[in-house]
């Protein structure tokens, strides 16, 4: 504000007194050049467009696009402004601030440009958080030190085109925090799998089911991994019969109203048609449309489904010993008859 005052007060002064020639208390005016010895303080509004120190324009007011140029040397080296705030005013209707990379190559070296802000950012200080331009098309949000286009700590990369994906660095994960403080992280994780190596896990706390933490995890085979060790339950009982109920439930093919007529049909369930045997399984949500729409809960239906092969083959199996009980009942009643022939036989031949 004070080189834009500064600027408006000489615009001003020589506005007034355009003709005048000659020296005054502190400086010269000669056809139309100000030269000061000392200080020079200007008060009061003043207009001009330009400021030039030694025959080099330092500073530029356009006027069509109202905004200041301020180039020290004539070239594109460095420039610091050293103010507490930067504003713009309500008639500037695309207001933009741009850091405009003039080098040759895209390398960091010739093209990069950097916004820094925060804790040390004067010397690149690890606890800044920058904005910052690689120089080949790739762009940087992130918390550190900045170099190579990077920051010391974690930071997304995003690329100028189409194609590239969003690049997450030097984090565990992301965290989406609900209004109640409550989270959801997912992300790669450091968790050690029967020595596979790391997982992409999910992680949630004050979920539906239950307060504390709960945990999935996929480490790259055909499944998902889900926390269920015996020290993180209690209340441990045995499940109800369910063979049953397993019994009423339909399997129907169908295709998504959305699908062509040619597409393939699908196997799943009605979440209606299993809600009267299993209401577990079974969840409301508010969909696009706003309208409750239900799903269901294909991974624990597969759990029951084991608990009812298990009851399924405790049937067979007393069937089979209830079989094999009367089996043996025969075959004793069959060894019997035998021997009485045996008997009838050898009275027979030997009268």
């Amino acid at each position: 504000m004070f080189i834009q005052n500064f600027s408006l007060a000489l615009g001003q002064f020589f506005r007034r007194r355009p003709n005048y020639n000659g020296d005054f208390e502190g400086g010269t005016i000669n056809e139309g050049a100000l030269e000061v010895r000392g200080n020079l303080t200007v008060e009061g509004q003043v207009m001009t467009s330009k400021l030039a120190l030694e025959g080099v324009t330092v500073v530029d007011m356009d006027a069509v696009n109202k905004r200041i140029r301020i180039n020290p040397d004539g070239g594109y080296n460095d420039v610091y402004i050293n103010s507490n705030f930067i504003t713009t005013y309500e008639d500037l209707s695309h207001p933009v601030l741009a850091l405009d990379s003039r080098g040759g190559g895209e390398v960091w070296a010739n093209q990069g440009a950097e916004f820094r802000i925060g804790e040390g950012a004067r010397s690149n200080g690890a606890a800044q958080f920058a904005l910052t331009y690689r120089g080949d098309g790739w762009g940087v949000i992130g918390s550190g030190i900045t170099s190579s286009g990077a920051t010391s700590g974690a930071h997304i990369q995003f690329y100028y085109q189409s194609g590239q994906p969003l690049n997450i660095r030097n984090t565990s994960g992301i965290r989406h925090f609900a209004n109640n403080g409550k989270y959801l992280d997912f992300g790669r994780s450091n968790f050690n799998y029967d020595g596979r190596g790391e997982s992409f896990y999910i992680r949630g706390t004050g979920l539906k089911q239950g307060s504390g933490t709960r945990y999935a995890q996929w480490n790259g085979d055909s499944g998902w991994n889900f926390a269920s060790d015996q020290r993180l339950k209690k209340d441990i009982t045995d499940d109800r019969e369910v063979l049953d109920s397993l019994m009423g439930v339909k399997v129907p093919q169908f295709r998504w109203k959305d699908d062509g007529q040619d597409s393939p049909k699908e196997r799943g369930l009605i979440a209606q048609e299993l809600e009267p045997f299993f209401p577990e399984l079974v969840s409301t949500f508010e969909a696009e449309d706003k309208q409750a729409t239900k799903s269901v809960n294909y991974t624990s239906l597969g759990i029951i489904a084991l608990k009812g092969v298990q009851e399924l083959k405790e049937e067979k199996d007393l069937e089979i010993d209830r079989l094999g009980k009367i089996l043996a009942e025969k075959q004793a009643k069959i060894d019997t008859l035998e021997e009485r022939l045996d008997r009838l036989e050898q009275l027979l031949l030997n009268p």
